[in-house]
């Protein structure tokens, strides 16, 4: 898969399909034009903690902040027993797990519920010692998904005030639905995503949130939404660092299993560098970067775009369902007006002009 990549792209740097928005100096980043922006300002973003649903109860431990002129990544024991509250949960008939539930399920992997003295008195030291063993990507992984919850709880207030009539409703979030959930997910960067032709071992990926619950081996590239590859090389000085070649890798892998998407979009995080990868059928396009820690606000407004925007806003045509691992059954959730169930062999629909 090198070799055809190296082939196809040329010398990375002067390849006419690769515009590095560096060089060209547009009025306008791609990264502006692709993200939705908001209201919020640096004082929202320090509100936002890392945080965790106790399994098996209604509890949820909000533990440190997650931006505090830095992002603070590499935290020990980021969950202080003593701030902790109960948290309403609706209740859905036949033991279907609630938005609310499910929305609160990012920190489970992270702390063990204490049920005993023992594990009381063992909890911190597991905890201390799990994350100065868990690779970067995991803690990249936490931060993200710290974000993706506060983030959608905002918004969710935000349409319940718009809802019910609230007089001038302050409106932070450039969004005026929830979207499907999704989830950040650093499974495999320790073991590549299941490929006949090539072995990828992406450091972030977004996945929708019914695949949670499978196994590594069911998920593949049809399944990935968008992806964010983290280095401490900079890309700004060296071109041809590793980094650049993955990422068009999957993106070709991505593109080559979800051939009905416009475009793909994927990130890189270089020293703390954002930067947008833009990819068609065309070429790509390499936004110039963004300092994260320098400007917050217009990073979480990144992340917000691609976790609580609809699925166009990562290339998805609206127009087009293709079945993928998580409604691959006989019974689809979510079939169009006047069908019961999937024809025999069918794996999709196109909507007309009329929708239908």
């Amino acid at each position: 898969m090198d070799i055809l990549m190296k082939s196809e792209l040329g010398k990375q740097d002067k390849d006419p399909r690769i515009l590095w928005e560096e060089d060209l100096q547009p009025a306008t980043s791609i990264l502006q034009i692709l993200t939705q922006s908001s209201n919020l300002g640096k004082s929202d973003i320090k509100k936002i903690a890392y945080i965790k649903q106790v399994p098996g109860g209604n509890t949820q431990i909000y533990g440190a902040p997650v931006f505090d002129k830095q992002w603070r990544l590499n935290l020990k024991g980021p969950f202080p027993s003593q701030r902790k509250r109960n948290m309403q949960v609706r209740r859905a008939p036949l033991q279907i797990p609630t938005e609310s539930q499910i929305d609160t399920d990012v920190e489970e992997d992270f702390m063990p519920e204490t049920k005993s003295s023992l594990e009381k008195q063992l909890g911190k030291k597991r905890a201390n010692l799990k994350s100065a063993e868990e690779p970067e990507e995991k803690n990249w992984e936490r931060l993200f998904q710290a974000i993706y919850y506060h983030m959608r709880e905002m918004l969710k207030t935000q349409i319940q005030k718009r809802n019910t009539g609230h007089s001038q409703p302050f409106q932070p979030l450039p969004f005026r639905a929830l979207a499907d959930l999704r989830y950040w997910s650093s499974e495999f960067a320790t073991s590549p995503i299941t490929d006949a032709t090539d072995s990828r071992k992406p450091d972030l990926v977004l996945l929708d949130h019914r695949l949670r619950k499978l196994d590594s081996s069911e998920k593949s590239w049809k399944d990935v939404l968008t992806g964010i590859e983290i280095t401490q090389s900079d890309l700004s000085s060296d071109r041809k660092i590793p980094l650049f070649l993955g990422i068009a890798t999957k993106g070709y892998l991505m593109m080559r299993e979800q051939p009905w998407r416009r475009f793909i979009l994927l990130f890189s995080i270089s020293k703390l560098k954002l930067r947008a990868h833009y990819i068609d059928r065309s070429g790509m396009v390499i936004s110039e970067p963004l300092q994260i820690e320098r400007f917050p606000v217009r990073f979480v407004d990144v992340l917000n775009t691609i976790t609580l925007a609809n699925r166009s806003s990562l290339g998805f045509d609206p127009t087009i369902h293709i079945c993928n691992s998580c409604c691959t059954v006989p019974s689809h959730p979510n079939l169009p007006d006047g069908f019961d169930a999937m024809l025999p062999g069918a794996i999709g629909w196109v909507y007309d002009n009329d929708q239908n």
